[in-house]
Parts: structure tokens; C-alpha cells; sequence
């Protein structure tokens, strides 16, 4: 019998499994398919960075956590198992268009900078993080640069200056100072567009001195790129690469690794899982732990529990070029592109609530193809490899769920982690594994609590 039984053999369940033999457990892992082929396949591996200092809430714990323990992991992985994860450092480069797709990414940047991750406004020349501001670029930043990007120079003017008094029907009187007179309007609005030609051209400049082959403007029309923003100690991994060393690595620490074993039911006695009815048979353990991705809710519901995880279909791209365009990950809102050193070139992904249909759609597709070639118009004369679609595991707040199963003494869930399975999945398996084995955990795992 082993003593810890992972049910799931996606990236959680590997490495939680690899984490909990390192621990001195036998440890079994079932799949109702081969391992490592649902939503840990399927994603693109990028690792946006994290930092633990100064982090309070446990989830950003959990990214800076994982983040860290990323690198550690692929040197391991390639010691002890020869295979090369594709881990590496790329930078990664972040895009907005619109007034407030730039507000919003330069809250998120002003955020990673309290957290102490390095981050660039490219086209305005200073890198930014939460230990200082250094001058990289010969760019020197402008007024009409700010770091905070204003709605333009007149609304910024007016909010400024609305300073006078207020009458008794309690309406806000602008000073004379910036009462519009003839003619300063249509100035003001011209004044505008030059700066806004400016910016464009400053970042134009910036962007193709790190990216020459991405524009800024669509070849078909639409909006410009308004604001970028690098983050150049983002890195990222191959996900085949990585579950396949995960696969050995748990081969080479005594995990049992079981495929094609469907779990059918549990039976239940005193509180505890006394048995895991399989179609390869009745299975028993000491613990059991289901990692099952977006199907974790329906194994649950036979233990009469539900919780909030479901399926989200996202459909993605592989491009072939002779040599990588680009050598950032480019990201614009829930869309990237992802270059590998051997010209592979991933494109994705959509977020789709589509139930377990794991089918790509010719609609998708080819909004995922205009949008690489819209910003890499090189692109046009690459070759589509491939296409597909995976399963996330969504959750309905957006934490995943850790912790022991609710009246359950042996019963864990480690699931729900959305987009960033993988990203996670490190620190997941180190404070799962922590649990499992009755030791202190390494964060507070209380609002990632099952059944919340």
C-alpha cells in the first residue's frame, strides 16, 4: 500500500509527488490518460517575475515562492535527470493601447514595483523597482511622458486646476486662469496630438531597439500601442520539457506512475477514504491527494463535496520560423507570444467557458493568427505548425484551492490554479508536501482553504 496517493498527474500532482518522495514517501500517481497531457501541456511556460520581500498575502507569497524556486528546479531537474527544461531568462514585454488598458498597466507596474521586481517604461528611459529608479536609456523622460500616464495634457490641466470657489449651489467655479478663450481649445487639442506623436515616436524607437520586428501600428488600422512596459528578469520553460523531467524525476525517487487508471468512486469509513475504486481495481493509502485539474469538482462531488473549479477552454498557436522574431515573451492583456530559441513561436490564448470540449474553433484561431501578425507582420510568411486547446482549472475568486478536504482526515485538494498551474506549481508542491507530512507550512494556506 503506498502512503500517499496523487490523483492527477498533471504538473501539481508531479510535483507534489516528486516533493513528497524527496520527503522519504511512497508515493502513487493515477491518470486516467498518459501523464502530463491535459493543461500543463498545453500552456506556453512563462514565468512573470515575483518577489517574496515585502509581500503580505499569501497568494503573492505563493508567486514569489514559486518564482524563486523555478530556476532551482530546472538546475536540479537537468542534474539529476539530463533533460533541459528550456528554462531561461527572456524578459518579457507588456503592451497597452487604449487610455485604460495604459492606466491599468501602470498600476500593475507601480505594484511590481513595491514589490521589488524590476521593471522599465520603455520609451521613457528609466528602470524602476522597488529599489530605486536608474537611468537606462538615452531617453530622457519628458513632461509629456509621465510615469503615470495622465487621460492627455488639457483634462490633466482642468483637473488640476479646479481650484476656485464654490458657489452657493454648490457648483465648482474654474479661475479665469484656465477659462477657454477663443482658440485655446483647438490649441490645446493640437498640443495633444503633437505630444502624442512624440510618445509614439520615442517608443517606436525604444521598442525597435529591443524588438526591431514589432510595430506599433496595425497594418490593417486600429490602435496604436500607446505604452510598453519590460520586465526583463521574466523567464520562461518549455512545458513538455518540464513534465517530461518531472515524469523521471519521480521515476528516479520511487513514484509509482500509473496511466490510463480512471478514478470510478471512493469508499469511505470513519471520516477517512478507506479506498479509491478504480478501473484498474480498488486502491488504498494513507493520504490522498486529487490534482486533477479542471476535473477536480466532478472527483469531488463523489466524495459529496463541491466547490467552485471549472473548465476554461484556451486555444492556442504554434508558428515555425527559421529564427525567432522576437526574443521577449510579448504580452497584451490575456494575449501572448512566446519565441523558443528553435524558432517555434507560441501564440495564445483565449479564455473560453466551453465545458470539457477540448476542440479549437476556426473563429479563435484566426483572431489568434491576426493577432501575432499584427504585431509581427514577419509572421505572414511563417508556417502554422499546429493548433490545439487545453482545459483550465478556473476557480470562482481566483485562488486556487489547498488544504485538507473538509471531515476528511486523509483527504487533500490541490487544484484550481487557473492560468498559472505551472507558474505555481513549485511552492504549491512544497507547502502541499509541508502539509501532507504534518510539518509547519511555508505560508498561511487559509484562504486557499477547501470548501471557502
Amino acid at each position: 500500500m503506498s502512503e500517499c496517493l496523487i490523483i492527477g498527474g498533471g504538473v501539481i500532482g508531479l510535483s507534489l509527488a516528486w516533493q513528497l518522495a524527496m520527503r522519504g514517501r511512497k508515493v502513487r500517481v493515477l491518470d486516467r490518460q498518459q501523464v502530463g497531457r491535459e493543461a500543463s501541456w498545453a500552456g506556453a511556460g512563462i514565468l512573470p517575475p515575483a518577489s517574496r520581500e515585502a509581500l503580505a498575502h499569501p497568494l503573492d507569497q505563493l508567486r514569489g515562492m514559486s518564482f524563486e524556486l523555478h530556476r532551482e528546479w530546472a538546475e536540479r531537474l537537468r542534474a539529476e535527470t539530463g533533460i533541459d527544461t528550456g528554462y531561461r531568462r527572456c524578459g518579457g514585454i507588456y503592451l497597452a493601447r487604449s487610455a485604460g488598458e495604459t492606466a491599468a498597466l501602470a498600476a500593475w507596474a507601480a505594484s511590481l514595483r513595491e514589490e521589488g521586481v524590476l521593471v522599465e517604461r520603455l520609451g521613457v528611459g528609466e528602470r524602476e523597482s522597488g529599489r530605486g529608479v536608474e537611468r537606462t536609456s538615452q531617453f530622457s523622460r519628458s513632461p509629456a511622458l509621465p510615469l503615470a500616464p495622465s487621460d492627455g495634457s488639457l483634462s490633466s490641466q482642468l483637473s488640476s486646476g479646479l481650484s476656485g470657489p464654490i458657489d452657493s449651489a454648490h457648483k465648482i467655479t474654474a479661475p479665469n486662469a484656465i477659462t477657454p478663450s477663443k482658440g485655446s481649445l483647438s490649441d490645446s487639442l493640437a498640443q495633444m496630438r503633437q505630444e502624442q506623436r512624440q510618445t509614439s515616436e520615442i517608443l517606436l524607437k525604444s521598442l525597435a531597439q529591443r524588438e526591431p520586428k514589432v510595430v506599433i501600428q496595425p497594418p490593417g488600422g486600429g490602435l496604436p500601442v500607446r505604452a510598453a512596459w519590460l520586465l526583463p528578469d521574466e523567464c520562461q520553460l518549455r512545458n513538455p520539457r518540464y513534465l517530461q523531467a518531472l515524469t523521471r524525476v519521480c521515476e528516479l525517487h520511487g513514484v509509482v506512475i500509473s496511466p490510463h487508471v480512471e478514478v470510478q468512486d471512493f469508499g469511505l469509513s470513519g471520516g477517512a477514504i478507506q479506498a479509491v475504486i478504480t478501473s484498474d481495481g480498488v486502491i488504498a493509502a494513507d493520504q490522498i491527494c486529487v490534482t486533477s485539474g479542471a476535473w477536480t469538482g466532478q472527483l469531488l462531488q463523489k466524495l459529496g463535496m463541491t466547490i467552485g473549479v471549472v473548465p476554461i477552454r484556451g486555444q492556442m498557436v504554434l508558428f515555425r520560423c527559421e529564427q525567432p522574431p522576437v526574443t521577449c515573451v510579448i504580452n497584451e492583456g490575456p494575449r501572448y507570444i512566446v519565441p523558443r530559441e528553435d524558432g517555434h513561436l507560441l501564440v495564445g490564448s483565449t479564455e473560453e467557458e466551453a465545458g470539457f470540449d477540448k476542440r479549437t474553433t476556426e473563429v479563435a484561431i484566426a483572431e489568434l493568427i491576426e493577432f501575432a501578425r499584427s504585431l509581427l507582420p514577419v509572421l505572414n510568411e511563417a508556417e502554422v505548425k499546429q493548433t490545439w486547446a487545453g482545459l483550465r482549472p478556473g476557480s470562482f475568486d481566483g485562488f486556487p484551492y489547498l488544504g485538507p478536504i473538509p471531515g476528511l482526515t486523509n483527504g487533500f485538494v490541490a487544484a484550481g490554479h487557473y492560468r498559472s498551474g505551472l507558474y505555481l506549481s513549485p511552492g504549491t508542491a512544497t507547502v502541499m508536501a509541508e502539509l501532507m507530512c504534518g510539518a509547519a507550512t511555508s505560508l498561511d494556506l487559509s484562504v486557499f482553504r477547501v470548501g471557502r
